[in-house]
């Protein structure tokens, strides 16, 4: 809705109607986004715009809440909530966090959130670690969000 309100092009893939899942997309389909069931159809919007410059976010007069909200949409604090945590980087993990987690994991499926809070490590670097050694096959996972040594 906010975005349709901004002039933005909103894209939405439909579902089954049976399926519970799919009254997001298909309610966003009848409030006008656009029906998406193959790549043409995002092209098809997307190529006239290209070289256009995006319109401006409507500024709310002054003394309105939302117009103070608007001039920094993506701060909270004076911190940004986009960029990284303190600590946490984009770049590869040191081994021994990988082995931190490995000894905190036995063949009992153990919680993720579990292993950040004893691990003491950062959630992204946990999730990317779990994703390294699933990928070497040293862990697998298990429903409920839940992780064992292999």
């Amino acid at each position: 809705r906010f975005a349709l309100e901004q002039g933005r092009e909103v894209f939405a893939v439909p579902g089954s109607p049976m399926d519970l899942r799919s009254e997001g997309p298909n309610a966003m389909i009848r409030d006008g986004a656009t029906l998406v069931t193959a790549a043409a159809d995002v092209i098809g919007v997307i190529k006239p715009l290209i070289g256009q410059q995006p319109p401006a976010p409507p500024r709310a007069e002054p003394g309105n809440l939302s117009g103070e909200l608007s001039d920094d949409l993506f701060s909270l604090a004076g911190e940004s909530i986009l960029a990284p945590d303190a600590g946490e980087t984009d770049a590869p993990a040191p081994p021994d966090e990988a082995a931190v987690l490995l000894e905190l994991l036995g063949t009992t499926p153990v919680h993720i959130d579990e292993l950040i809070r004893l691990s003491g490590l950062p959630a992204r670097t946990v999730q990317s670690l779990l994703m390294e050694l699933e990928l070497d096959n040293q862990i697998r996972r298990h429903g409920g969000n839940t992780v064992s040594k292999a």
